[in-house]
C-alpha cells in the first residue's frame, strides 16, 4: 500500500531551453561530437521534480539528519516522445519501507499517457555509506562487440549545471563537507546524470531507447571520467542494450538496462 500519493499539472510542461542545455551537457561529456544526443533525453521528467506541485516529494527524497541518501535504481519508459512545453499532467505514489523509498511518477500530455519513472532510495549511515565501492569488471564481461567509449572527466561545473536543470538539492553533490558528514571522500556525481550518459552513449550509436533501468553500485566522485562499454543484442521478441559505467581500477559504478525500439 501507497504512504503517499500525489497529483498536479505542469502548464508549461518541460522548457525547450532545459531540454536543449540537458542535451548540450550531455552531448560535451560524451564527446559526441558527431551524432550529439538529438532526441529528448530520459532523463529529462526527473527535471519537473522542481515543479511546486511537487514539492512534498522531492522533500520525502532527503535523507533524515545524519543520514546520507544511496540512489539504488531508476527506470524511465517512453510511450511516446516527451516534447517541450507541452502541458503536464503527474501522477504517482510513494512507498516506505523502513529506510528504503519508492517513488512511482506517471506522465500524460493532452490526455495520452507519455511514459513512467521509478526512482529507488535508501537512507543509510555513514559508514555503510562509506562501504559502498561497486562491483568489479572482470575481462570475462568484455564480451565479443562491446563498445568502448571514454567521457570527459564530470567537473564541478558540469556537475552544477546538470544540478541547476534538475533542481537537486542535495548537498553531497555540490560540496566536500557535506558529502564527508555523511561517508563519501568527495562530493559525486548525481546518479541521474550517470543514467543520462548511459542513455547518451546508445543514442550516439544510433539506436533509440523505449525503456532503460539503471542500478548503481557505487558512487562516483566529481572530476572523474568514467568507460561506458556497451552491449547491443537481439532475440525473438526485442532489441536489447546493456551498458557498464566503469571507473578506475576497473570498478563498476553503474549498469543500465535498455529495451530498444524496433525503428531503431
Amino acid at each position: 500500500m501507497a504512504d503517499a500519493v500525489f497529483s498536479t499539472s505542469v502548464p508549461s510542461g518541460l522548457s525547450r531551453g532545459d531540454v536543449e542545455g540537458l542535451r548540450d551537457l550531455l552531448s560535451n561529456v560524451l564527446r559526441d561530437d558527431a551524432h550529439g544526443v538529438t532526441s529528448s533525453p530520459m532523463i529529462a521528467p526527473a527535471m519537473l521534480l522542481g515543479a511546486p506541485g511537487l514539492a512534498d516529494v522531492s522533500k520525502r527524497m532527503q535523507p533524515p539528519a545524519g543520514m546520507g541518501v544511496v540512489h539504488e535504481s531508476q527506470m524511465f519508459r517512453r510511450s511516446h516522445p516527451l516534447k517541450s512545453e507541452v502541458p503536464l499532467e503527474i501522477s504517482g505514489e510513494v512507498t516506505a519501507a523502513g529506510d528504503a523509498h519508492k517513488f512511482d511518477f506517471s506522465l500524460v500530455a493532452n490526455g495520452m499517457s507519455i511514459g513512467d519513472m521509478q526512482t529507488r532510495l535508501r537512507f543509510v549511515t555513514p559508514d555503510l555509506m562509506g562501504s559502498l565501492k561497486g562491483g568489479q569488471f572482470r575481462a570475462a564481461m568484455d564480451v565479443p562487440g562491446t563498445r568502448w567509449i571514454e567521457t570527459t572527466p564530470l567537473t564541478r561545473d558540469a556537475v552544477s549545471a546538470y544540478l541547476k536543470l534538475s533542481h537537486d538539492p542535495n548537498p553531497i553533490h555540490r560540496d566536500d563537507m557535506s558529502a564527508q558528514a555523511v561517508g563519501l571522500l568527495q562530493a559525486v556525481v548525481p546518479g541521474m546524470l550517470i543514467a543520462g550518459l548511459c542513455e547518451a552513449v546508445i543514442t550516439s550509436l544510433s539506436h533509440m531507447a523505449i525503456e532503460m533501468r539503471t542500478r548503481f553500485l557505487a558512487p562516483l566522485a566529481v572530476e572523474k571520467a568514467v568507460r561506458l562499454g556497451v552491449q547491443v543484442k537481439s532475440d525473438r521478441s526485442k532489441s536489447r542494450a546493456r551498458v557498464f559505467v566503469v571507473a578506475d581500477s576497473d570498478r563498476i559504478i553503474a549498469i543500465a538496462d535498455f529495451i530498444l525500439s524496433e525503428s531503431s
